[in-house]
């Protein structure tokens, strides 16, 4: 029991010469491949900055436009937006480039000395990509950039969104955060969501807090039965429905239910931990 319980923190705290040659040339083939679409996407980039120094001295502006594909390249579509995006002490440019099929990748920049300087950038796959949003995540009052994707491999539950803080005093973003199936609680300075894991077992409910820019873990909600049989070798008709709660500390208490806490996650998290598909 004592090893489940470590086990269950450990969680807590935190996902021929012939052949030779033709290989060779095959990857010779992809790399080349590989320069052209950099080379096309550096374009596309310039030709954004291009009118967001065209529109810098607006409060704000927005631009959204498609660069049509062809027999080579895919079409990519293009948003623009320049403003207080996250804060009203800074001025920030967004440009997001979407490639039909390819990546999507979000450039930040911040507007400082009359210039945009790149303060960050993120690459996901068109294939696993969900949707960005800025807002407000840790409750500091100022917003931040949620990159939501989902992997295309796995055997359970698998919502991870990818957050960068903002910091700021100086406009730039802190080092990027992952988190699993979470959902966000910015004014009480929280994250509730669920670990991976199968739905109804292993799967548990997790809680974690700020601290500035840190985290901490609170507690962990786990199936009875996970606890107390881990190889489910035993049908317990008992444990079910009863879970134990486990602090960061290491104190464990068995509840008879899910506290009412955890009732406003995620509903399909929720879902996955009680056992339904």
């Amino acid at each position: 029991m004592k090893k489940l319980l470590i086990t269950a923190l450990v969680a807590l705290t935190f996902l021929s010469f012939q052949a030779k040659d033709n290989v060779a040339n095959s990857q010779t083939v992809d790399n080349l491949k590989d320069v052209s679409d950099s080379l096309r996407m550096d374009d596309i980039l310039k030709n954004a900055l291009s009118i967001a120094v065209q529109n810098k001295d607006k409060a704000s502006f927005t631009d959204e436009y498609q660069v049509e594909g062809d027999e080579v390249y895919n079409p990519t579509k293009v948003f623009i937006s320049l403003g207080n995006l996250f804060s009203a002490n800074h001025k920030h440019l967004f440009i997001k480039r979407t490639v039909e099929y390819g990546d999507v990748l979000i450039d930040i920049y911040l507007f400082k000395n009359n210039k945009f300087e790149l303060v960050n950038h993120n690459e996901q796959s068109y294939n696993t990509f969900m949707s960005d949003e800025i807002r407000d995540i840790n409750g500091d009052g100022y917003k931040d950039l949620d990159i939501h994707w989902y992997p295309l491999a796995g055997c359970c539950l698998k919502n991870i969104h990818d957050v960068y803080l903002l910091n700021p005093k100086n406009g730039t973003f802190k080092k990027k955060v992952e988190f699993m199936n979470p959902t966000f609680y910015p004014r009480e300075g929280l994250i509730r969501g669920l670990t991976y894991g199968y739905s109804g077992m292993d799967a548990a409910l997790y809680t974690i807090k700020w601290k500035g820019s840190e985290l901490e873990g609170v507690e962990g909600i786990y199936q009875a039965q996970f606890i107390e049989d881990p190889e489910y070798q035993v049908n317990d008709e008992a444990l079910k429905n009863v879970y134990y709660r486990i602090t960061a500390k290491g104190d464990s208490t068995k509840i008879n239910s899910i506290p009412n806490e955890y009732l406003t996650i995620d509903q399909l998290s929720l879902n996955w931990f009680k056992g339904g598909e």
